[in-house]
């Protein structure tokens, strides 16, 4: 009869060989290791509801349980992606576009361009883009010109959406009346007020119901799609813009879209160091996860694997490139691109920390200096600035 050392060691050579088989199924489904962090928009909010009937999805399908950590600021999100607080940041075009170009917040000392990956993104049908009051009479972005156009303080990059689509209609903020509210929902009431014709807006905005109620009416002003020369003018400003037939929001239908524009929202990014795999697994898990999110939150059908910009203003990250490889939905056009703005990448990061060895000094002028470092920067690359010269 073997002694009670003899037996504790058995034992303990049996759980080992079973945590080990145990271990090497986990690898073969190519579960991920960890719990999941992301960084997502504030509770109650369209991006968190998505975000949050994905994470319940994924936890149906037995895969660990996604922690969110919510919050209405995009650098906030951003920084917890950055300290390494949240593996993955379910965040906006500020969050994800600026980031990478170091604009704006990200233009600060303490920031900088970002090396940031797309996983997925939410190509909705919502329009993101301008509304009008009916009684203005403003059928196209041209015939903004001289109209009352609101302008909302301390949010640059919804100023800059604007900006752009002023350039679709070859105008800019001196042939336009520009009109200052603090909020982007006072900005909509201002419409409704009469203290303003236009604004900038997602048509999925609840507020908008009281404007479409108003004596003055909704109307989307038409951007068409086959102006080509309009749409370079917008996405040399703002590359992250895409044509779409707007059929989600306010007086808008399947029946009765417009034809607009539109940008990804949310974006599930991370940053260039993340594990290949991981990223890999969370894709996949994602797409095959889609039936059982796709109708539990408004918007979600966006997520669609096939409805993805592979070709869109941030790159990709190499595990969510093997997914969609697989998928058969990525080619050598797509690989040439994402190369492309890979190096464009790192140019920007170059040209920050040489100006960040130059400038040592806190008390520098430094936003101003790397948006002159950035231009001269991308120009010498032959790459677009996406902004105006300074």
């Amino acid at each position: 009869m073997p002694g009670p050392r003899r037996t504790l060691k058995r034992l303990l050579q049996s759980l080992a060989a079973v945590t080990l088989v145990s271990s090497v199924g986990a690898l073969a489904q190519g579960e991920p290791a960890e719990r999941l962090a992301w960084s997502v928009p504030d509770s109650g909010s369209e991006g968190f509801e998505q975000v949050r009937t994905i994470s319940d999805a994924l936890k149906a399908r037995h895969r660990p349980p996604v922690r969110l950590e919510p919050s209405a600021s995009h650098t906030t999100r951003a920084r917890l992606l950055r300290e390494g607080k949240v593996q993955f940041s379910a965040t906006s075009v500020a969050g994800s576009f600026f980031a990478q170009e170091g604009l704006f917040e990200f233009g600060g000392r303490d920031w900088g361009p970002q090396p940031v990956r797309v996983v997925l993104m939410n190509v909705q049908s919502q329009l993101m883009g301008v509304v009008t009051a009916r009684d203005a009479s403003i059928a196209t972005l041209a015939e903004l010109r001289g109209k009352r156009v609101a302008w909302v303080h301390d949010t640059p990059a919804l100023n800059h959406h604007l900006t752009a689509l002023l350039a679709y209609g070859e105008l800019s903020w001196s042939d336009v009346s520009k009109v200052e509210f603090p909020s982007y929902g006072a900005a909509i009431e201002a419409i409704v007020k009469n203290r303003a014709d236009a604004a900038f807006v997602a048509s999925g905005t609840a507020s908008l119901a009281a404007l479409a109620a108003s004596p003055r009416g909704l109307h989307y002003p038409i951007v068409p799609h086959a102006d080509t020369q309009a749409w370079a003018r917008l996405q040399r400003l703002a590359p992250y813009m895409m044509p779409i037939d707007a059929s989600a929001g306010t007086e808008l239908s399947p029946k009765q879209p417009v034809e607009a524009v539109t940008y990804p929202y949310p974006v599930l990014i991370t940053l260039a160091n993340q594990r290949e795999s991981l990223v890999y697994e969370l894709t996949r898990d994602l797409v095959a996860a889609f039936g059982q999110y796709r109708d539990k939150a408004p918007g979600n059908a966006g997520w669609d694997v096939r409805q993805q910009a592979l070709s869109w203003a941030i790159p990709f990250h190499e595990g969510a490139v093997r997914l969609l490889s697989e998928q058969g939905l990525w080619n050598a056009r797509h690989q040439a691109h994402n190369e492309h703005l890979i190096a464009r990448q790192r140019a920007l990061r170059q040209a920050w920390d040489s100006l960040r060895r130059a400038l040592a000094e806190p008390d520098e002028p430094f936003d101003k200096a790397w948006m002159r470092t950035r231009a001269e920067a991308l120009r010498q690359a032959n790459l677009e600035v996406f902004l105006k010269d300074w």
